[in-house]
């Protein structure tokens, strides 16, 4: 075997030591560094394995791992690392020296520089997961991380004949997307989605949702600032006032025309996931209002339907963008959530505008 190559971190080290005359430096021997093999631009093919490779071998004893969906709030922290006692990691798949495995096994290689996940349960395609190396990894040389590694991927969705999902289908949806930063605001959408059962391909027209503006729907008045709600009980409200679920569209009413509504049409992918459910992500597009004026760029969206005790598919997932423009200026990347569900036949808005060659 070759003798490694020395690290660009060492060459640079020893550079310096020459440079400032201490003949006698020592070489910075890192911690070991986890990656995940096989990954390009975060994303990990249907058929590749779940393998993390280290830059040196480990010593198996300080090897803990997690697998665990992406989910992060709005300063970046994870389920166990921020102050609300309420979340968790909900992992996937761990691995640890003295209590074993959960969700699979894990096996570590016989020159300890891969460790081989299979999971009992096969992983969800195109959502956002992460491997987590907890601190602590070793060489055998005692030299240690000092924080846990994230290691973010998405298994890869294609649109094609052999994994198109028949668990959804064409009609009209109610999507809610939950901004947390950079500011936190929520989205309302109606959609009419056009999916090829052959190929999984979604085809739709999102517009933008306003309260009914009606205020002589509740029992009673409401002021002249406040619209009336039904849902989860008749109350006034503002008409700014956020949804609870998205079973309170029957709350809004489509609103396709500039300044203060919009409609675009978004191309994405369907397809089963594997474990009973189906996976809806979208490609980059573009939203933009022009009263306030705002402009979001390259808003992607991914929702797991899964099918609820009401025998409704339901679907959370996230959503996020790569720049939000605020009257001109830019306020940064947005991450949040997003819900959504197939409105009922009968129920859908009448005027819901439908996808370009949709006649």
């Amino acid at each position: 075997m070759l003798p490694a190559m020395p690290s660009l971190r060492n060459t640079l080290f020893s550079a310096a030591c020459l440079l400032i005359g201490f003949s006698g430096c020592a070489l910075y021997d890192p911690p070991p560094n986890p990656q995940i093999k096989g990954l390009t631009d975060g994303i990990l093919p249907s058929s590749q394995p779940l393998e993390i490779v280290f830059s040196e071998p480990v010593d198996p004893n300080t090897l803990r791992v997690l697998v665990v969906p992406y989910v992060v709030d709005a300063e970046g922290y994870l389920g166990d690392e921020d102050s609300d006692p309420t979340t968790s990691l909900n992992p996937l798949f761990t691995h640890d020296p003295g209590a074993g495995d959960t969700g699979g096994t894990g096996m570590l290689n016989a020159d300890g520089t891969g460790f081989l996940i299979t999971p009992s349960t096969k992983l969800p395609l195109g959502e956002k997961l992460a491997v987590l190396v907890e601190k602590g990894l070793s060489d055998f040389n005692g030299h240690s991380t000092l924080e846990r590694t994230r290691l973010p991927f998405s298994y890869e969705l294609k649109c094609d004949s052999g994994t198109a999902s028949n668990l959804i289908s064409s009609g009209a949806y109610f999507f809610l997307f939950n901004i947390d930063k950079p500011l936190p605001v929520q989205i309302q959408i109606f959609a009419d989605m056009e999916i090829d059962q052959d190929t999984g391909e979604v085809l739709a027209q999102f517009t933008g949702a306003d309260r009914n503006p009606d205020p002589n729907r509740c029992p009673f008045p409401c002021e002249s600032t406040e619209v009336c709600r039904l849902l989860p009980q008749p109350e006034c409200v503002i008409p700014s006032e956020k949804a609870g679920t998205v079973d309170e569209h029957t709350d809004f009413i489509v609103n396709p025309d500039p300044p203060t509504g919009y409609s675009f049409t978004v191309k994405g992918c369907v397809q089963d996931n594997g474990n009973g459910g189906a996976v809806l992500i979208t490609e980059p597009t573009d939203l933009i209002v022009e009263q306030p004026p705002v402009e979001v760029t390259d808003l992607t969206i991914t929702c797991t339907f899964e099918l609820d005790d009401d025998g409704i598919f339901r679907c959370a997932g996230s959503s996020g963008s790569k720049d939000v423009k605020i009257g001109g200026k830019s306020a940064g990347a947005a991450v949040g959530s997003s819900n959504g569900r197939p409105i009922p036949p009968g129920e859908e808005p009448a005027d819901l505008p439908s996808p370009p060659g949709d006649d």
